[in-house]
């Protein structure tokens, strides 16, 4: 089981970088046109870190009820076992389409965690459908394209063993390091269909942009408030706000190309 919270702890690059993208985020919810007292979802909450930051600073002087979801069952267990008031862990398969949370929340966080996702549209339509009409998202999502993921690429190479697990098992290595050099598009080395969570090769951020735009975006049933991007782009970060009504968008991924 990975304990997504270590990552925040030492001295090293890769820990200084999640610090980084730590500080920015807590400092993305404080900006959001929040009511004093409401919910916040974090979609992939891991082990209930992100939560508890957020709790002990921006929400601190809030009066929130915080929900975690997550695909793990252990990590959920280990959230519960921090304790945090406040705070209740709930599973949840992102793959799948889940109403059961519509429209409930005031502010949802999916952070680093549709890359990970086999089919992130049926992700993305549950980030959507779970915040209320008037409410806040803050999603951020790797860059694994072009200089940033070839740099990333090599660095889990030489820093984990069996980084890529069975990835290429079935495509070329070779083709995908052809692809990241030359900044062409990636998302065709993942298999859209995977009920599992795997790495992060071949989440395509411009792909998954584009879809944002054109199923959320475009139509009204969410307006982008902000764009921007850590050191030399590894990651991207996006807050948008719901129509005041509820959206019909998103209902027909499952037909895109």
């Amino acid at each position: 089981m990975v304990i997504h919270e270590r990552s925040y702890r030492g001295f090293g690059l890769a820990q200084l970088v999640h610090r980084a993208r730590l500080t920015r985020v807590l400092r993305l919810v404080g900006d959001l046109t929040l009511p004093e007292a409401g919910t916040l979802a974090d979609l992939g909450c891991s082990n209930g870190f992100i939560i508890s930051q957020l709790k002990n600073n921006v929400f601190r002087n809030k009066d929130y009820r915080y929900f975690g979801f997550d695909h793990s069952r252990e990590l959920l267990a280990a959230a519960r076992q921090k304790k945090i008031e406040g705070a209740t862990f709930h599973h949840m398969d992102l793959n799948k389409v889940d109403l059961t949370w519509n429209n409930q929340f005031d502010a949802v966080m999916c952070l680093e965690t549709l890359e990970h996702v086999g089919d992130y549209r049926s992700a993305l339509q549950n980030v959507v459908s779970m915040c209320r009409p008037g409410g806040s998202i803050i999603i951020s999502i790797p860059n694994e394209r072009g200089l940033p993921g070839i740099l990333k690429y090599f660095a889990r190479k030489l820093l984990r063993r069996r980084a890529y697990r069975d990835f290429f098992a079935h495509q070329s290595e070779l083709k995908y390091i052809r692809h990241l050099f030359f900044a062409l598009p990636i998302e065709g080395f993942r298999d859209r269909a995977t009920a599992g969570w795997g790495p992060h090769l071949g989440f395509d951020w411009k792909v998954f942009r584009e879809h944002l735009l054109a199923t959320y975006v475009s139509n009204s049933a969410l307006q982008m408030v902000s764009e921007s991007s850590s050191f030399l782009k590894f990651n991207l970060f996006y807050v948008l706000t719901k129509a005041d009504v509820p959206e019909s968008a998103g209902a027909e991924h499952s037909s895109d190309p």
